[in-house]
């Protein structure tokens, strides 16, 4: 008899350690950019792109910053993978819309994502089913310039740019 209940123990213990319980997911606090006071822009327009702070670092959803920039974002149901083509379109600078909302919750994601059929390697987070990646690490590996002045708090992609700028310009006045 104690025999069987040290058994049944040990295999409740099993079964409990394997199961999933909350906070253990990973999940971190994403916080919407708005909030944080940051503008995005495009050349001198001003754009919405649904974008959250995640561990003091900007993170934007892929598709926004592909419509932005002027790049493709596809998905390929077969293969489970976030297809990106290189093949430069015209920016789009309207119809996007922040949808970030408070109290949502961003989960590291292993999602394969390709580059021209290349796959790549970025950190990227799921939010309500979505990507979101930093301006940074997407810029750098598409090609096209991005900065941040910190004294506007302005964000300012560049479609045209031949590299991603990490300096933080200093001087007054917008992006």
């Amino acid at each position: 008899m104690t025999k069987r209940i040290f058994v049944t123990a040990i295999a409740a213990a099993v079964i409990a350690a394997s199961l999933p319980t909350a906070g253990a997911t990973n999940a971190l606090t994403a916080v919407p950019t708005r909030t944080k006071g940051q503008a995005v822009y495009v050349g001198s327009t001003r754009v919405y792109p649904t974008g959250y702070n995640i561990n003091d670092n900007n993170y934007f959803k892929l598709r926004d910053v592909g419509k932005l920039a002027g790049f493709g974002v596809d998905w390929n149901e077969d293969t489970r993978t976030v297809e990106i083509s290189t093949t430069r379109t015209a920016p789009e600078l309207t119809g996007i819309t922040d949808t970030a909302v408070t109290g949502a919750t961003a989960k590291p994601t292993d999602q394969r994502i390709t580059v021209d059929g290349k796959e790549v390697s970025m950190t990227a987070y799921k939010i309500k089913g979505n990507n979101y990646v930093k301006l940074r690490d997407i810029g750098k590996t598409i090609n096209f310039g991005v900065s941040f002045n910190m004294a506007t708090k302005a964000v300012s992609i560049d479609p045209n740019g031949l590299r991603c700028h990490y300096q933080v310009e200093q001087h007054h006045g917008r992006v």
